[in-house]
């Protein structure tokens, strides 16, 4: 509970939520589930659906989304080869991977929100 959301995550998740379904999909295990659903309460995350899931299964387990965003590269990878528009936030753990098609990194929400919101606009 004293990990802090990233400032401004909320409002950037509140204007994606006014074009899309918001899924929030983890794979802590079942003993963290009480924890993680208090956390999003706790800070104010905007109406979702959460998922519990094994590592490695988002992919093959939620089904065809407009766009999965990821920060673990091996699983935005999984999604991207799966047609789903992919998107990875850059992190130290994830920066300098190979890159795939279907597959783009963003520095950020804010960046991130406005390619989703952006690419959603012209379709």
């Amino acid at each position: 509970m004293a990990i802090l959301p990233v400032p401004g995550v909320q409002d950037q998740l509140d204007q994606l939520a006014s074009a899309f379904d918001l899924h929030f999909a983890t794979s802590r295990l079942p003993k963290a589930r009480r924890t993680t659903i208090q956390w999003l309460e706790n800070y104010k995350f905007p109406l979702h659906d959460l998922h519990f899931l094994k590592h490695g299964e988002k992919h093959a387990s939620l089904g065809n989304f407009y766009a999965a965003v990821e920060d673990h590269y091996e699983q935005a990878v999984d999604f991207a080869k799966t047609r789903i528009r992919s998107y990875l936030i850059e992190h130290p753990w994830n920066k300098g991977k190979e890159a795939v098609d279907n597959l783009r990194w963003v520095l950020g929400w804010p960046e991130l929100v406005a390619l989703l919101l952006g690419d959603h606009s012209r379709e």
